[in-house]
């Protein structure tokens, strides 16, 4: 039988012993409960944050059969950038001729590409779609590949 004071005799752990990232993703995912208002979860939910944890590989975590690329706002920026521009040196800059190749503003380009078809589709190959999840006064920024 549970009752409300069986949560006082289980042992919590906090959450801040994990990387905000590894809870962000857990709590996205829903395989953690919300911490309680001291920042902890059961040992239970401490395992699966530890098993996420090991899973790391930059900011790319796997869970199950996929990987979980998380970013903070500022790091999704820069990583979409920064895989537009690679898509226009492999895909695009050859059709344009060399001597023009210089006049051709890449920033602006890379910034309508953002404009009009956002982060998700640069970063997340499994869907295109970018979803964030609120943890400890930030927000991040998931990409499922």
């Amino acid at each position: 039988m549970h009752n409300d004071h069986d949560h006082d005799n289980e042992t919590r752990v906090s959450v801040y012993e994990y990387a905000a990232k590894v809870v962000a993703l857990a709590l996205h995912l829903e395989i953690i409960a919300e911490p309680d208002e001291n920042g902890e979860v059961s040992e239970e939910d401490a395992q699966t944050l530890q098993d996420i944890e090991d899973t790391r590989a930059g900011d790319t975590y796997t869970i199950g059969r996929y990987e979980y690329l998380i970013l903070t706002d500022a790091e999704a920026d820069e990583a979409a950038r920064a895989r537009v521009e690679t898509i226009f040196f492999e895909c695009y800059a050859h059709e344009i001729s060399k001597d023009l190749l210089p006049y051709f503003d890449l920033d602006r380009w890379i910034d309508d590409v953002l404009r009009y078809d956002g982060r998700g589709p640069q970063l997340a190959s499994y869907d295109g779609h970018e979803r964030e999840q609120p943890f400890d006064g930030q927000y991040f920024f998931i990409y499922k590949n």
